[in-house]
């Protein structure tokens, strides 16, 4: 399982619940409070803790798109070289060599969208829970602390929408928002295809090329600016994110 320990801790969430339940059904109303904000700090901590993870992987990812659209110029700038400068053949050979990286970097992406939507849906389903049980974090509990009002979206039906309150800072939650939508990494992940294909059919045509003493073929023009646009695309809507 991929990324274990950065996952929501469901089992652990679900414990806490249970001992805010025992005490509800003790009417112990002390007891249920001080279990019910034990709860709300371990929520709190695994929020935090997945959200960093995810703000590490989104900046990883933006790495590996830089690197990849060094390699859709490289690819393009063959196309004049290759005709020319024999020792144009390295940069083929660099990107065939690249090939199993670009197919890891694809893998790694699939499993980042997985880790967003899982999460995501398991946040949904404990705060149901907690809901249930009166653990909502309502700002009357936490006064003063609750600084962030958490809500989060069912995925097909629009009109549910689980809320809670926390004593986080406020930028937690629009972060949280972020990873909710991920409009990058959905970006990127129409992109990939078509770069990676694009750059394996590219060194492909280039060792034909080479071999043959030919000009570097055009078909796949189309393919490179269409891949390169798609991925500068994708860095824009970063940037617009972040500011």
């Amino acid at each position: 399982f991929f990324w274990k320990e950065h996952y929501l801790d469901y089992k652990l969430l679900k414990k806490k619940l249970k001992l805010v339940k025992a005490a509800n059904a003790k009417g112990d109303v002390e007891e249920q409070q001080r279990k019910a904000a034990q709860f709300r700090a371990c929520f709190d901590a695994e929020l935090e803790k997945i959200l960093s993870f995810y703000r590490y992987k989104e900046g990883e990812i933006k790495v590996w798109i830089d690197d990849l659209l060094a390699d859709l110029e490289k690819c393009e700038d063959l196309t004049t070289r290759l005709s020319y400068a024999p020792n144009a053949m390295a940069d083929v050979t660099m990107l065939e060599s690249r090939h199993k990286q670009w197919l890891e970097f694809a893998r790694d992406l699939i499993h980042t969208l997985r880790y967003v939507r899982l999460n995501i849906t398991a946040f949904r389903k404990i705060l149901k829970k907690a809901n249930k049980h009166g653990v909502d974090g309502d700002a009357e509990q936490l006064g003063e602390a609750a600084r962030l009002h958490i809500h989060i979206d069912h995925p097909t039906e629009a009109s549910t929408r689980i809320q809670h309150f926390s004593n986080l800072p406020q930028e937690h939650g629009d972060e949280l928002q972020r990873m909710q939508q991920h409009a990058y990494l959905l970006e990127v992940a129409d992109c990939v295809p078509e770069a990676i294909d694009t750059l394996q059919q590219c060194t492909r045509q280039g060792k034909h090329a080479a071999n043959m003493v030919l000009k570097f073929p055009q078909s796949r023009v189309g393919s490179r600016i269409r891949a390169r646009n798609c991925i500068a695309q994708a860095d824009r809507l970063l940037q617009d994110i972040n500011n």
